[in-house]
């Protein structure tokens, strides 16, 4: 085998690559084993018809399958001798093969840029203590307690701040009916910011019985487009108002959380304990991120120009679908463009560092966190793991997932080397290991059942606002314009919305 490197400028690559004829020959031999007893030729046994006749008939075939079995096995044996590791999918060019003469192939490509690291001890942090608010304990105590009251029948007493309110409403513009104009029987709590805030005070007042008629204008930067800015006359029916009744904060209370914990104290602690995680959490992503930020802002080496031309592709394609008027705007978007690209770069820098540190240190992640991690992006597309992995989607989702966490890895062993923490022990498995056992793992017995439903150790329970995504009612509710609420400040059991609650309006006009 004869090969050739030729160096095109930065990071790019082209080889040119001979295959001795006896290794043609061989492919060509091989081809033809494997055909001959497949086909029928008129006049002849099977397998008893010259060789020269199957190869005429069957030429374009064969020589596609053998140059097929030729360029993967020559390229890899090329690239592993002359220790290149392409950053891009080669490119092939003068793929003519013919059985009577050795084969000739040219390929191009980016290779991974070579670096030098910096050495932790380089990037500086600030350690913080993990501090609690005074009263961040009560706070959430009060937010469990509040997650557990029950609702009480007002009769006929009137709507206030924190009431429940079941009604029905029907929106028309201009005296015409809109998509998602009404619906019936949807519950709000009165201050919770669910829906707009026009449309909340409208529930201050009102009691069992109640009919009332307003106008509401949908904000200018409202996520439904055709409802944005326009007013809306709403014809509201109130059914029923209900008050919170939270329980006492004893012993007792306490005691729904757990068996080991028999006291309102023990509760206190697992409360003050659990903060303090969220608090630790919070401080270590701070930390990741000051630290990817250094590491951007001190690298400088090249990256793969065609991933960056890919990238801004996209991300043109992306603004000009956002904002048509950029057609017309081409300094503008020369800038946007500009800005973009610089970004692109240090992320893939930040990307290759952290790859490569994670390679220097051992840092791996084990076949059981890429499979968990899968499996819950699986749950949240509402999609069956097992059918998911099949597809390029999911082998993508699967190398994305090994990536990331690998490098969040890396950046959390630099992490602890900078504030001088021990790290956690490695485990013994590579990366590339446990993406191979997380694939078998994933088509073997990645579901309970044939519903594709995750496994119960894998999967987290549903949230509301994931449950409610198929509701068809719109506009929906504020929920979406607003963070998400922790689990334990969330509706009273059996007296959250419905799905039909997305029609209420919202900031976003988006469903949850």
């Amino acid at each position: 085998m004869e090969v050739t490197v030729e160096d095109l400028g930065k990071l790019k690559r082209k080889l040119s690559v001979e295959v001795p004829l006896s290794d043609v020959a061989a492919a060509y031999d091989e081809v033809y084993t494997r055909i001959r007893s497949n086909i029928r030729v008129d006049g002849f046994r099977p397998g008893r018809f010259p060789r020269s006749m199957v190869e005429k008939r069957f030429k374009a075939m064969m020589a596609q399958e053998a140059m097929e079995n030729l360029v993967p096995k020559y390229l890899d044996q090329v690239l592993h001798e002359k220790e290149l590791q392409p950053a891009t999918q080669p490119h092939f060019h003068n793929l003519d093969i013919d059985k009577a003469r050795p084969f000739r192939f040219d390929v191009e490509f980016e290779i991974v840029p070579d670096f030098d690291l910096l050495e932790p001890d380089a990037y500086t942090l600030e350690e913080m203590p993990v501090e609690l608010e005074p009263d961040a304990v009560d706070n959430r105590l009060e937010e469990m307690r509040q997650a557990r009251a029950e609702l009480e029948d007002k009769g006929d007493a009137v709507a206030e701040e924190g009431d429940w309110v079941t009604f029905g409403f029907e929106g028309t513009i201009d005296g015409e009916p809109f998509p998602g104009n009404s619906a019936a029987d949807q519950k709000a709590e009165i201050g919770s910011g669910r829906y707009l805030q026009e449309f909340e005070e409208q529930l201050l007042g009102v009691k069992a019985g109640d009919e009332k008629s307003f106008p509401l204008t949908f904000p200018d930067d409202y996520g439904e487009a055709d409802l944005a800015g326009k007013t809306a006359q709403f014809e509201l029916k109130v059914s029923r108002v209900e008050a919170k009744k939270p329980p006492e904060l004893d012993d007792a209370f306490a005691a729904q959380f757990g068996e080991k914990i028999d006291s309102l104290e023990a509760l206190r602690k697992q409360v003050e304990e659990q903060l303090s995680s969220e608090k630790r959490n919070e401080i270590d992503s701070g930390y990741s991120e000051a630290l990817a930020e250094q590491i951007r802002e001190r690298s400088s080496f090249d990256v793969p120009e065609s991933l960056v031309e890919n990238a801004l592709a996209a991300f043109e394609r992306q603004k000009l679908q956002e904002d048509p008027a950029l057609k017309d705007d081409a300094e503008k978007l020369e800038q946007l463009k500009s800005d973009e690209a610089d970004a692109q770069k240090a992320s893939l820098r930040l990307s290759y560092i952290l790859g490569k540190y994670a390679k220097e240190q051992n840092v791996t992640v084990s076949g059981e966190e890429i499979r968990n991690r899968f499996l819950m992006q699986a749950y949240m597309m509402r999609e069956n793991p097992e059918d998911l992995m099949r597809t390029q989607l999911g082998e993508s989702m699967l190398r994305q997932i090994q990536e990331q966490m690998l490098h969040q890895k890396a950046l959390g062993r630099m992490v602890d080397r900078i504030l001088g923490r021990e790290p956690e022990t490695p485990p013994e498995r590579s990366a590339a290991d446990a993406a191979t056992e997380f694939i078998a793992k994933t088509i073997n017995d990645s579901t309970d059942d044939t519903t594709g439903e995750p496994t119960a150790e894998s999967a987290e329970p549903e949230t509301a606002d994931a449950a409610q995504e198929d509701s068809t009612a719109a506009p929906p509710t504020e929920a979406d314009a607003a963070p998400a609420q922790p689990e334990s400040a969330a509706a009273p059991a059996g007296s959250a919305p419905t799905g039909e609650a997305d029609a209420a309006p919202n900031r976003s006009g988006q469903p949850d």
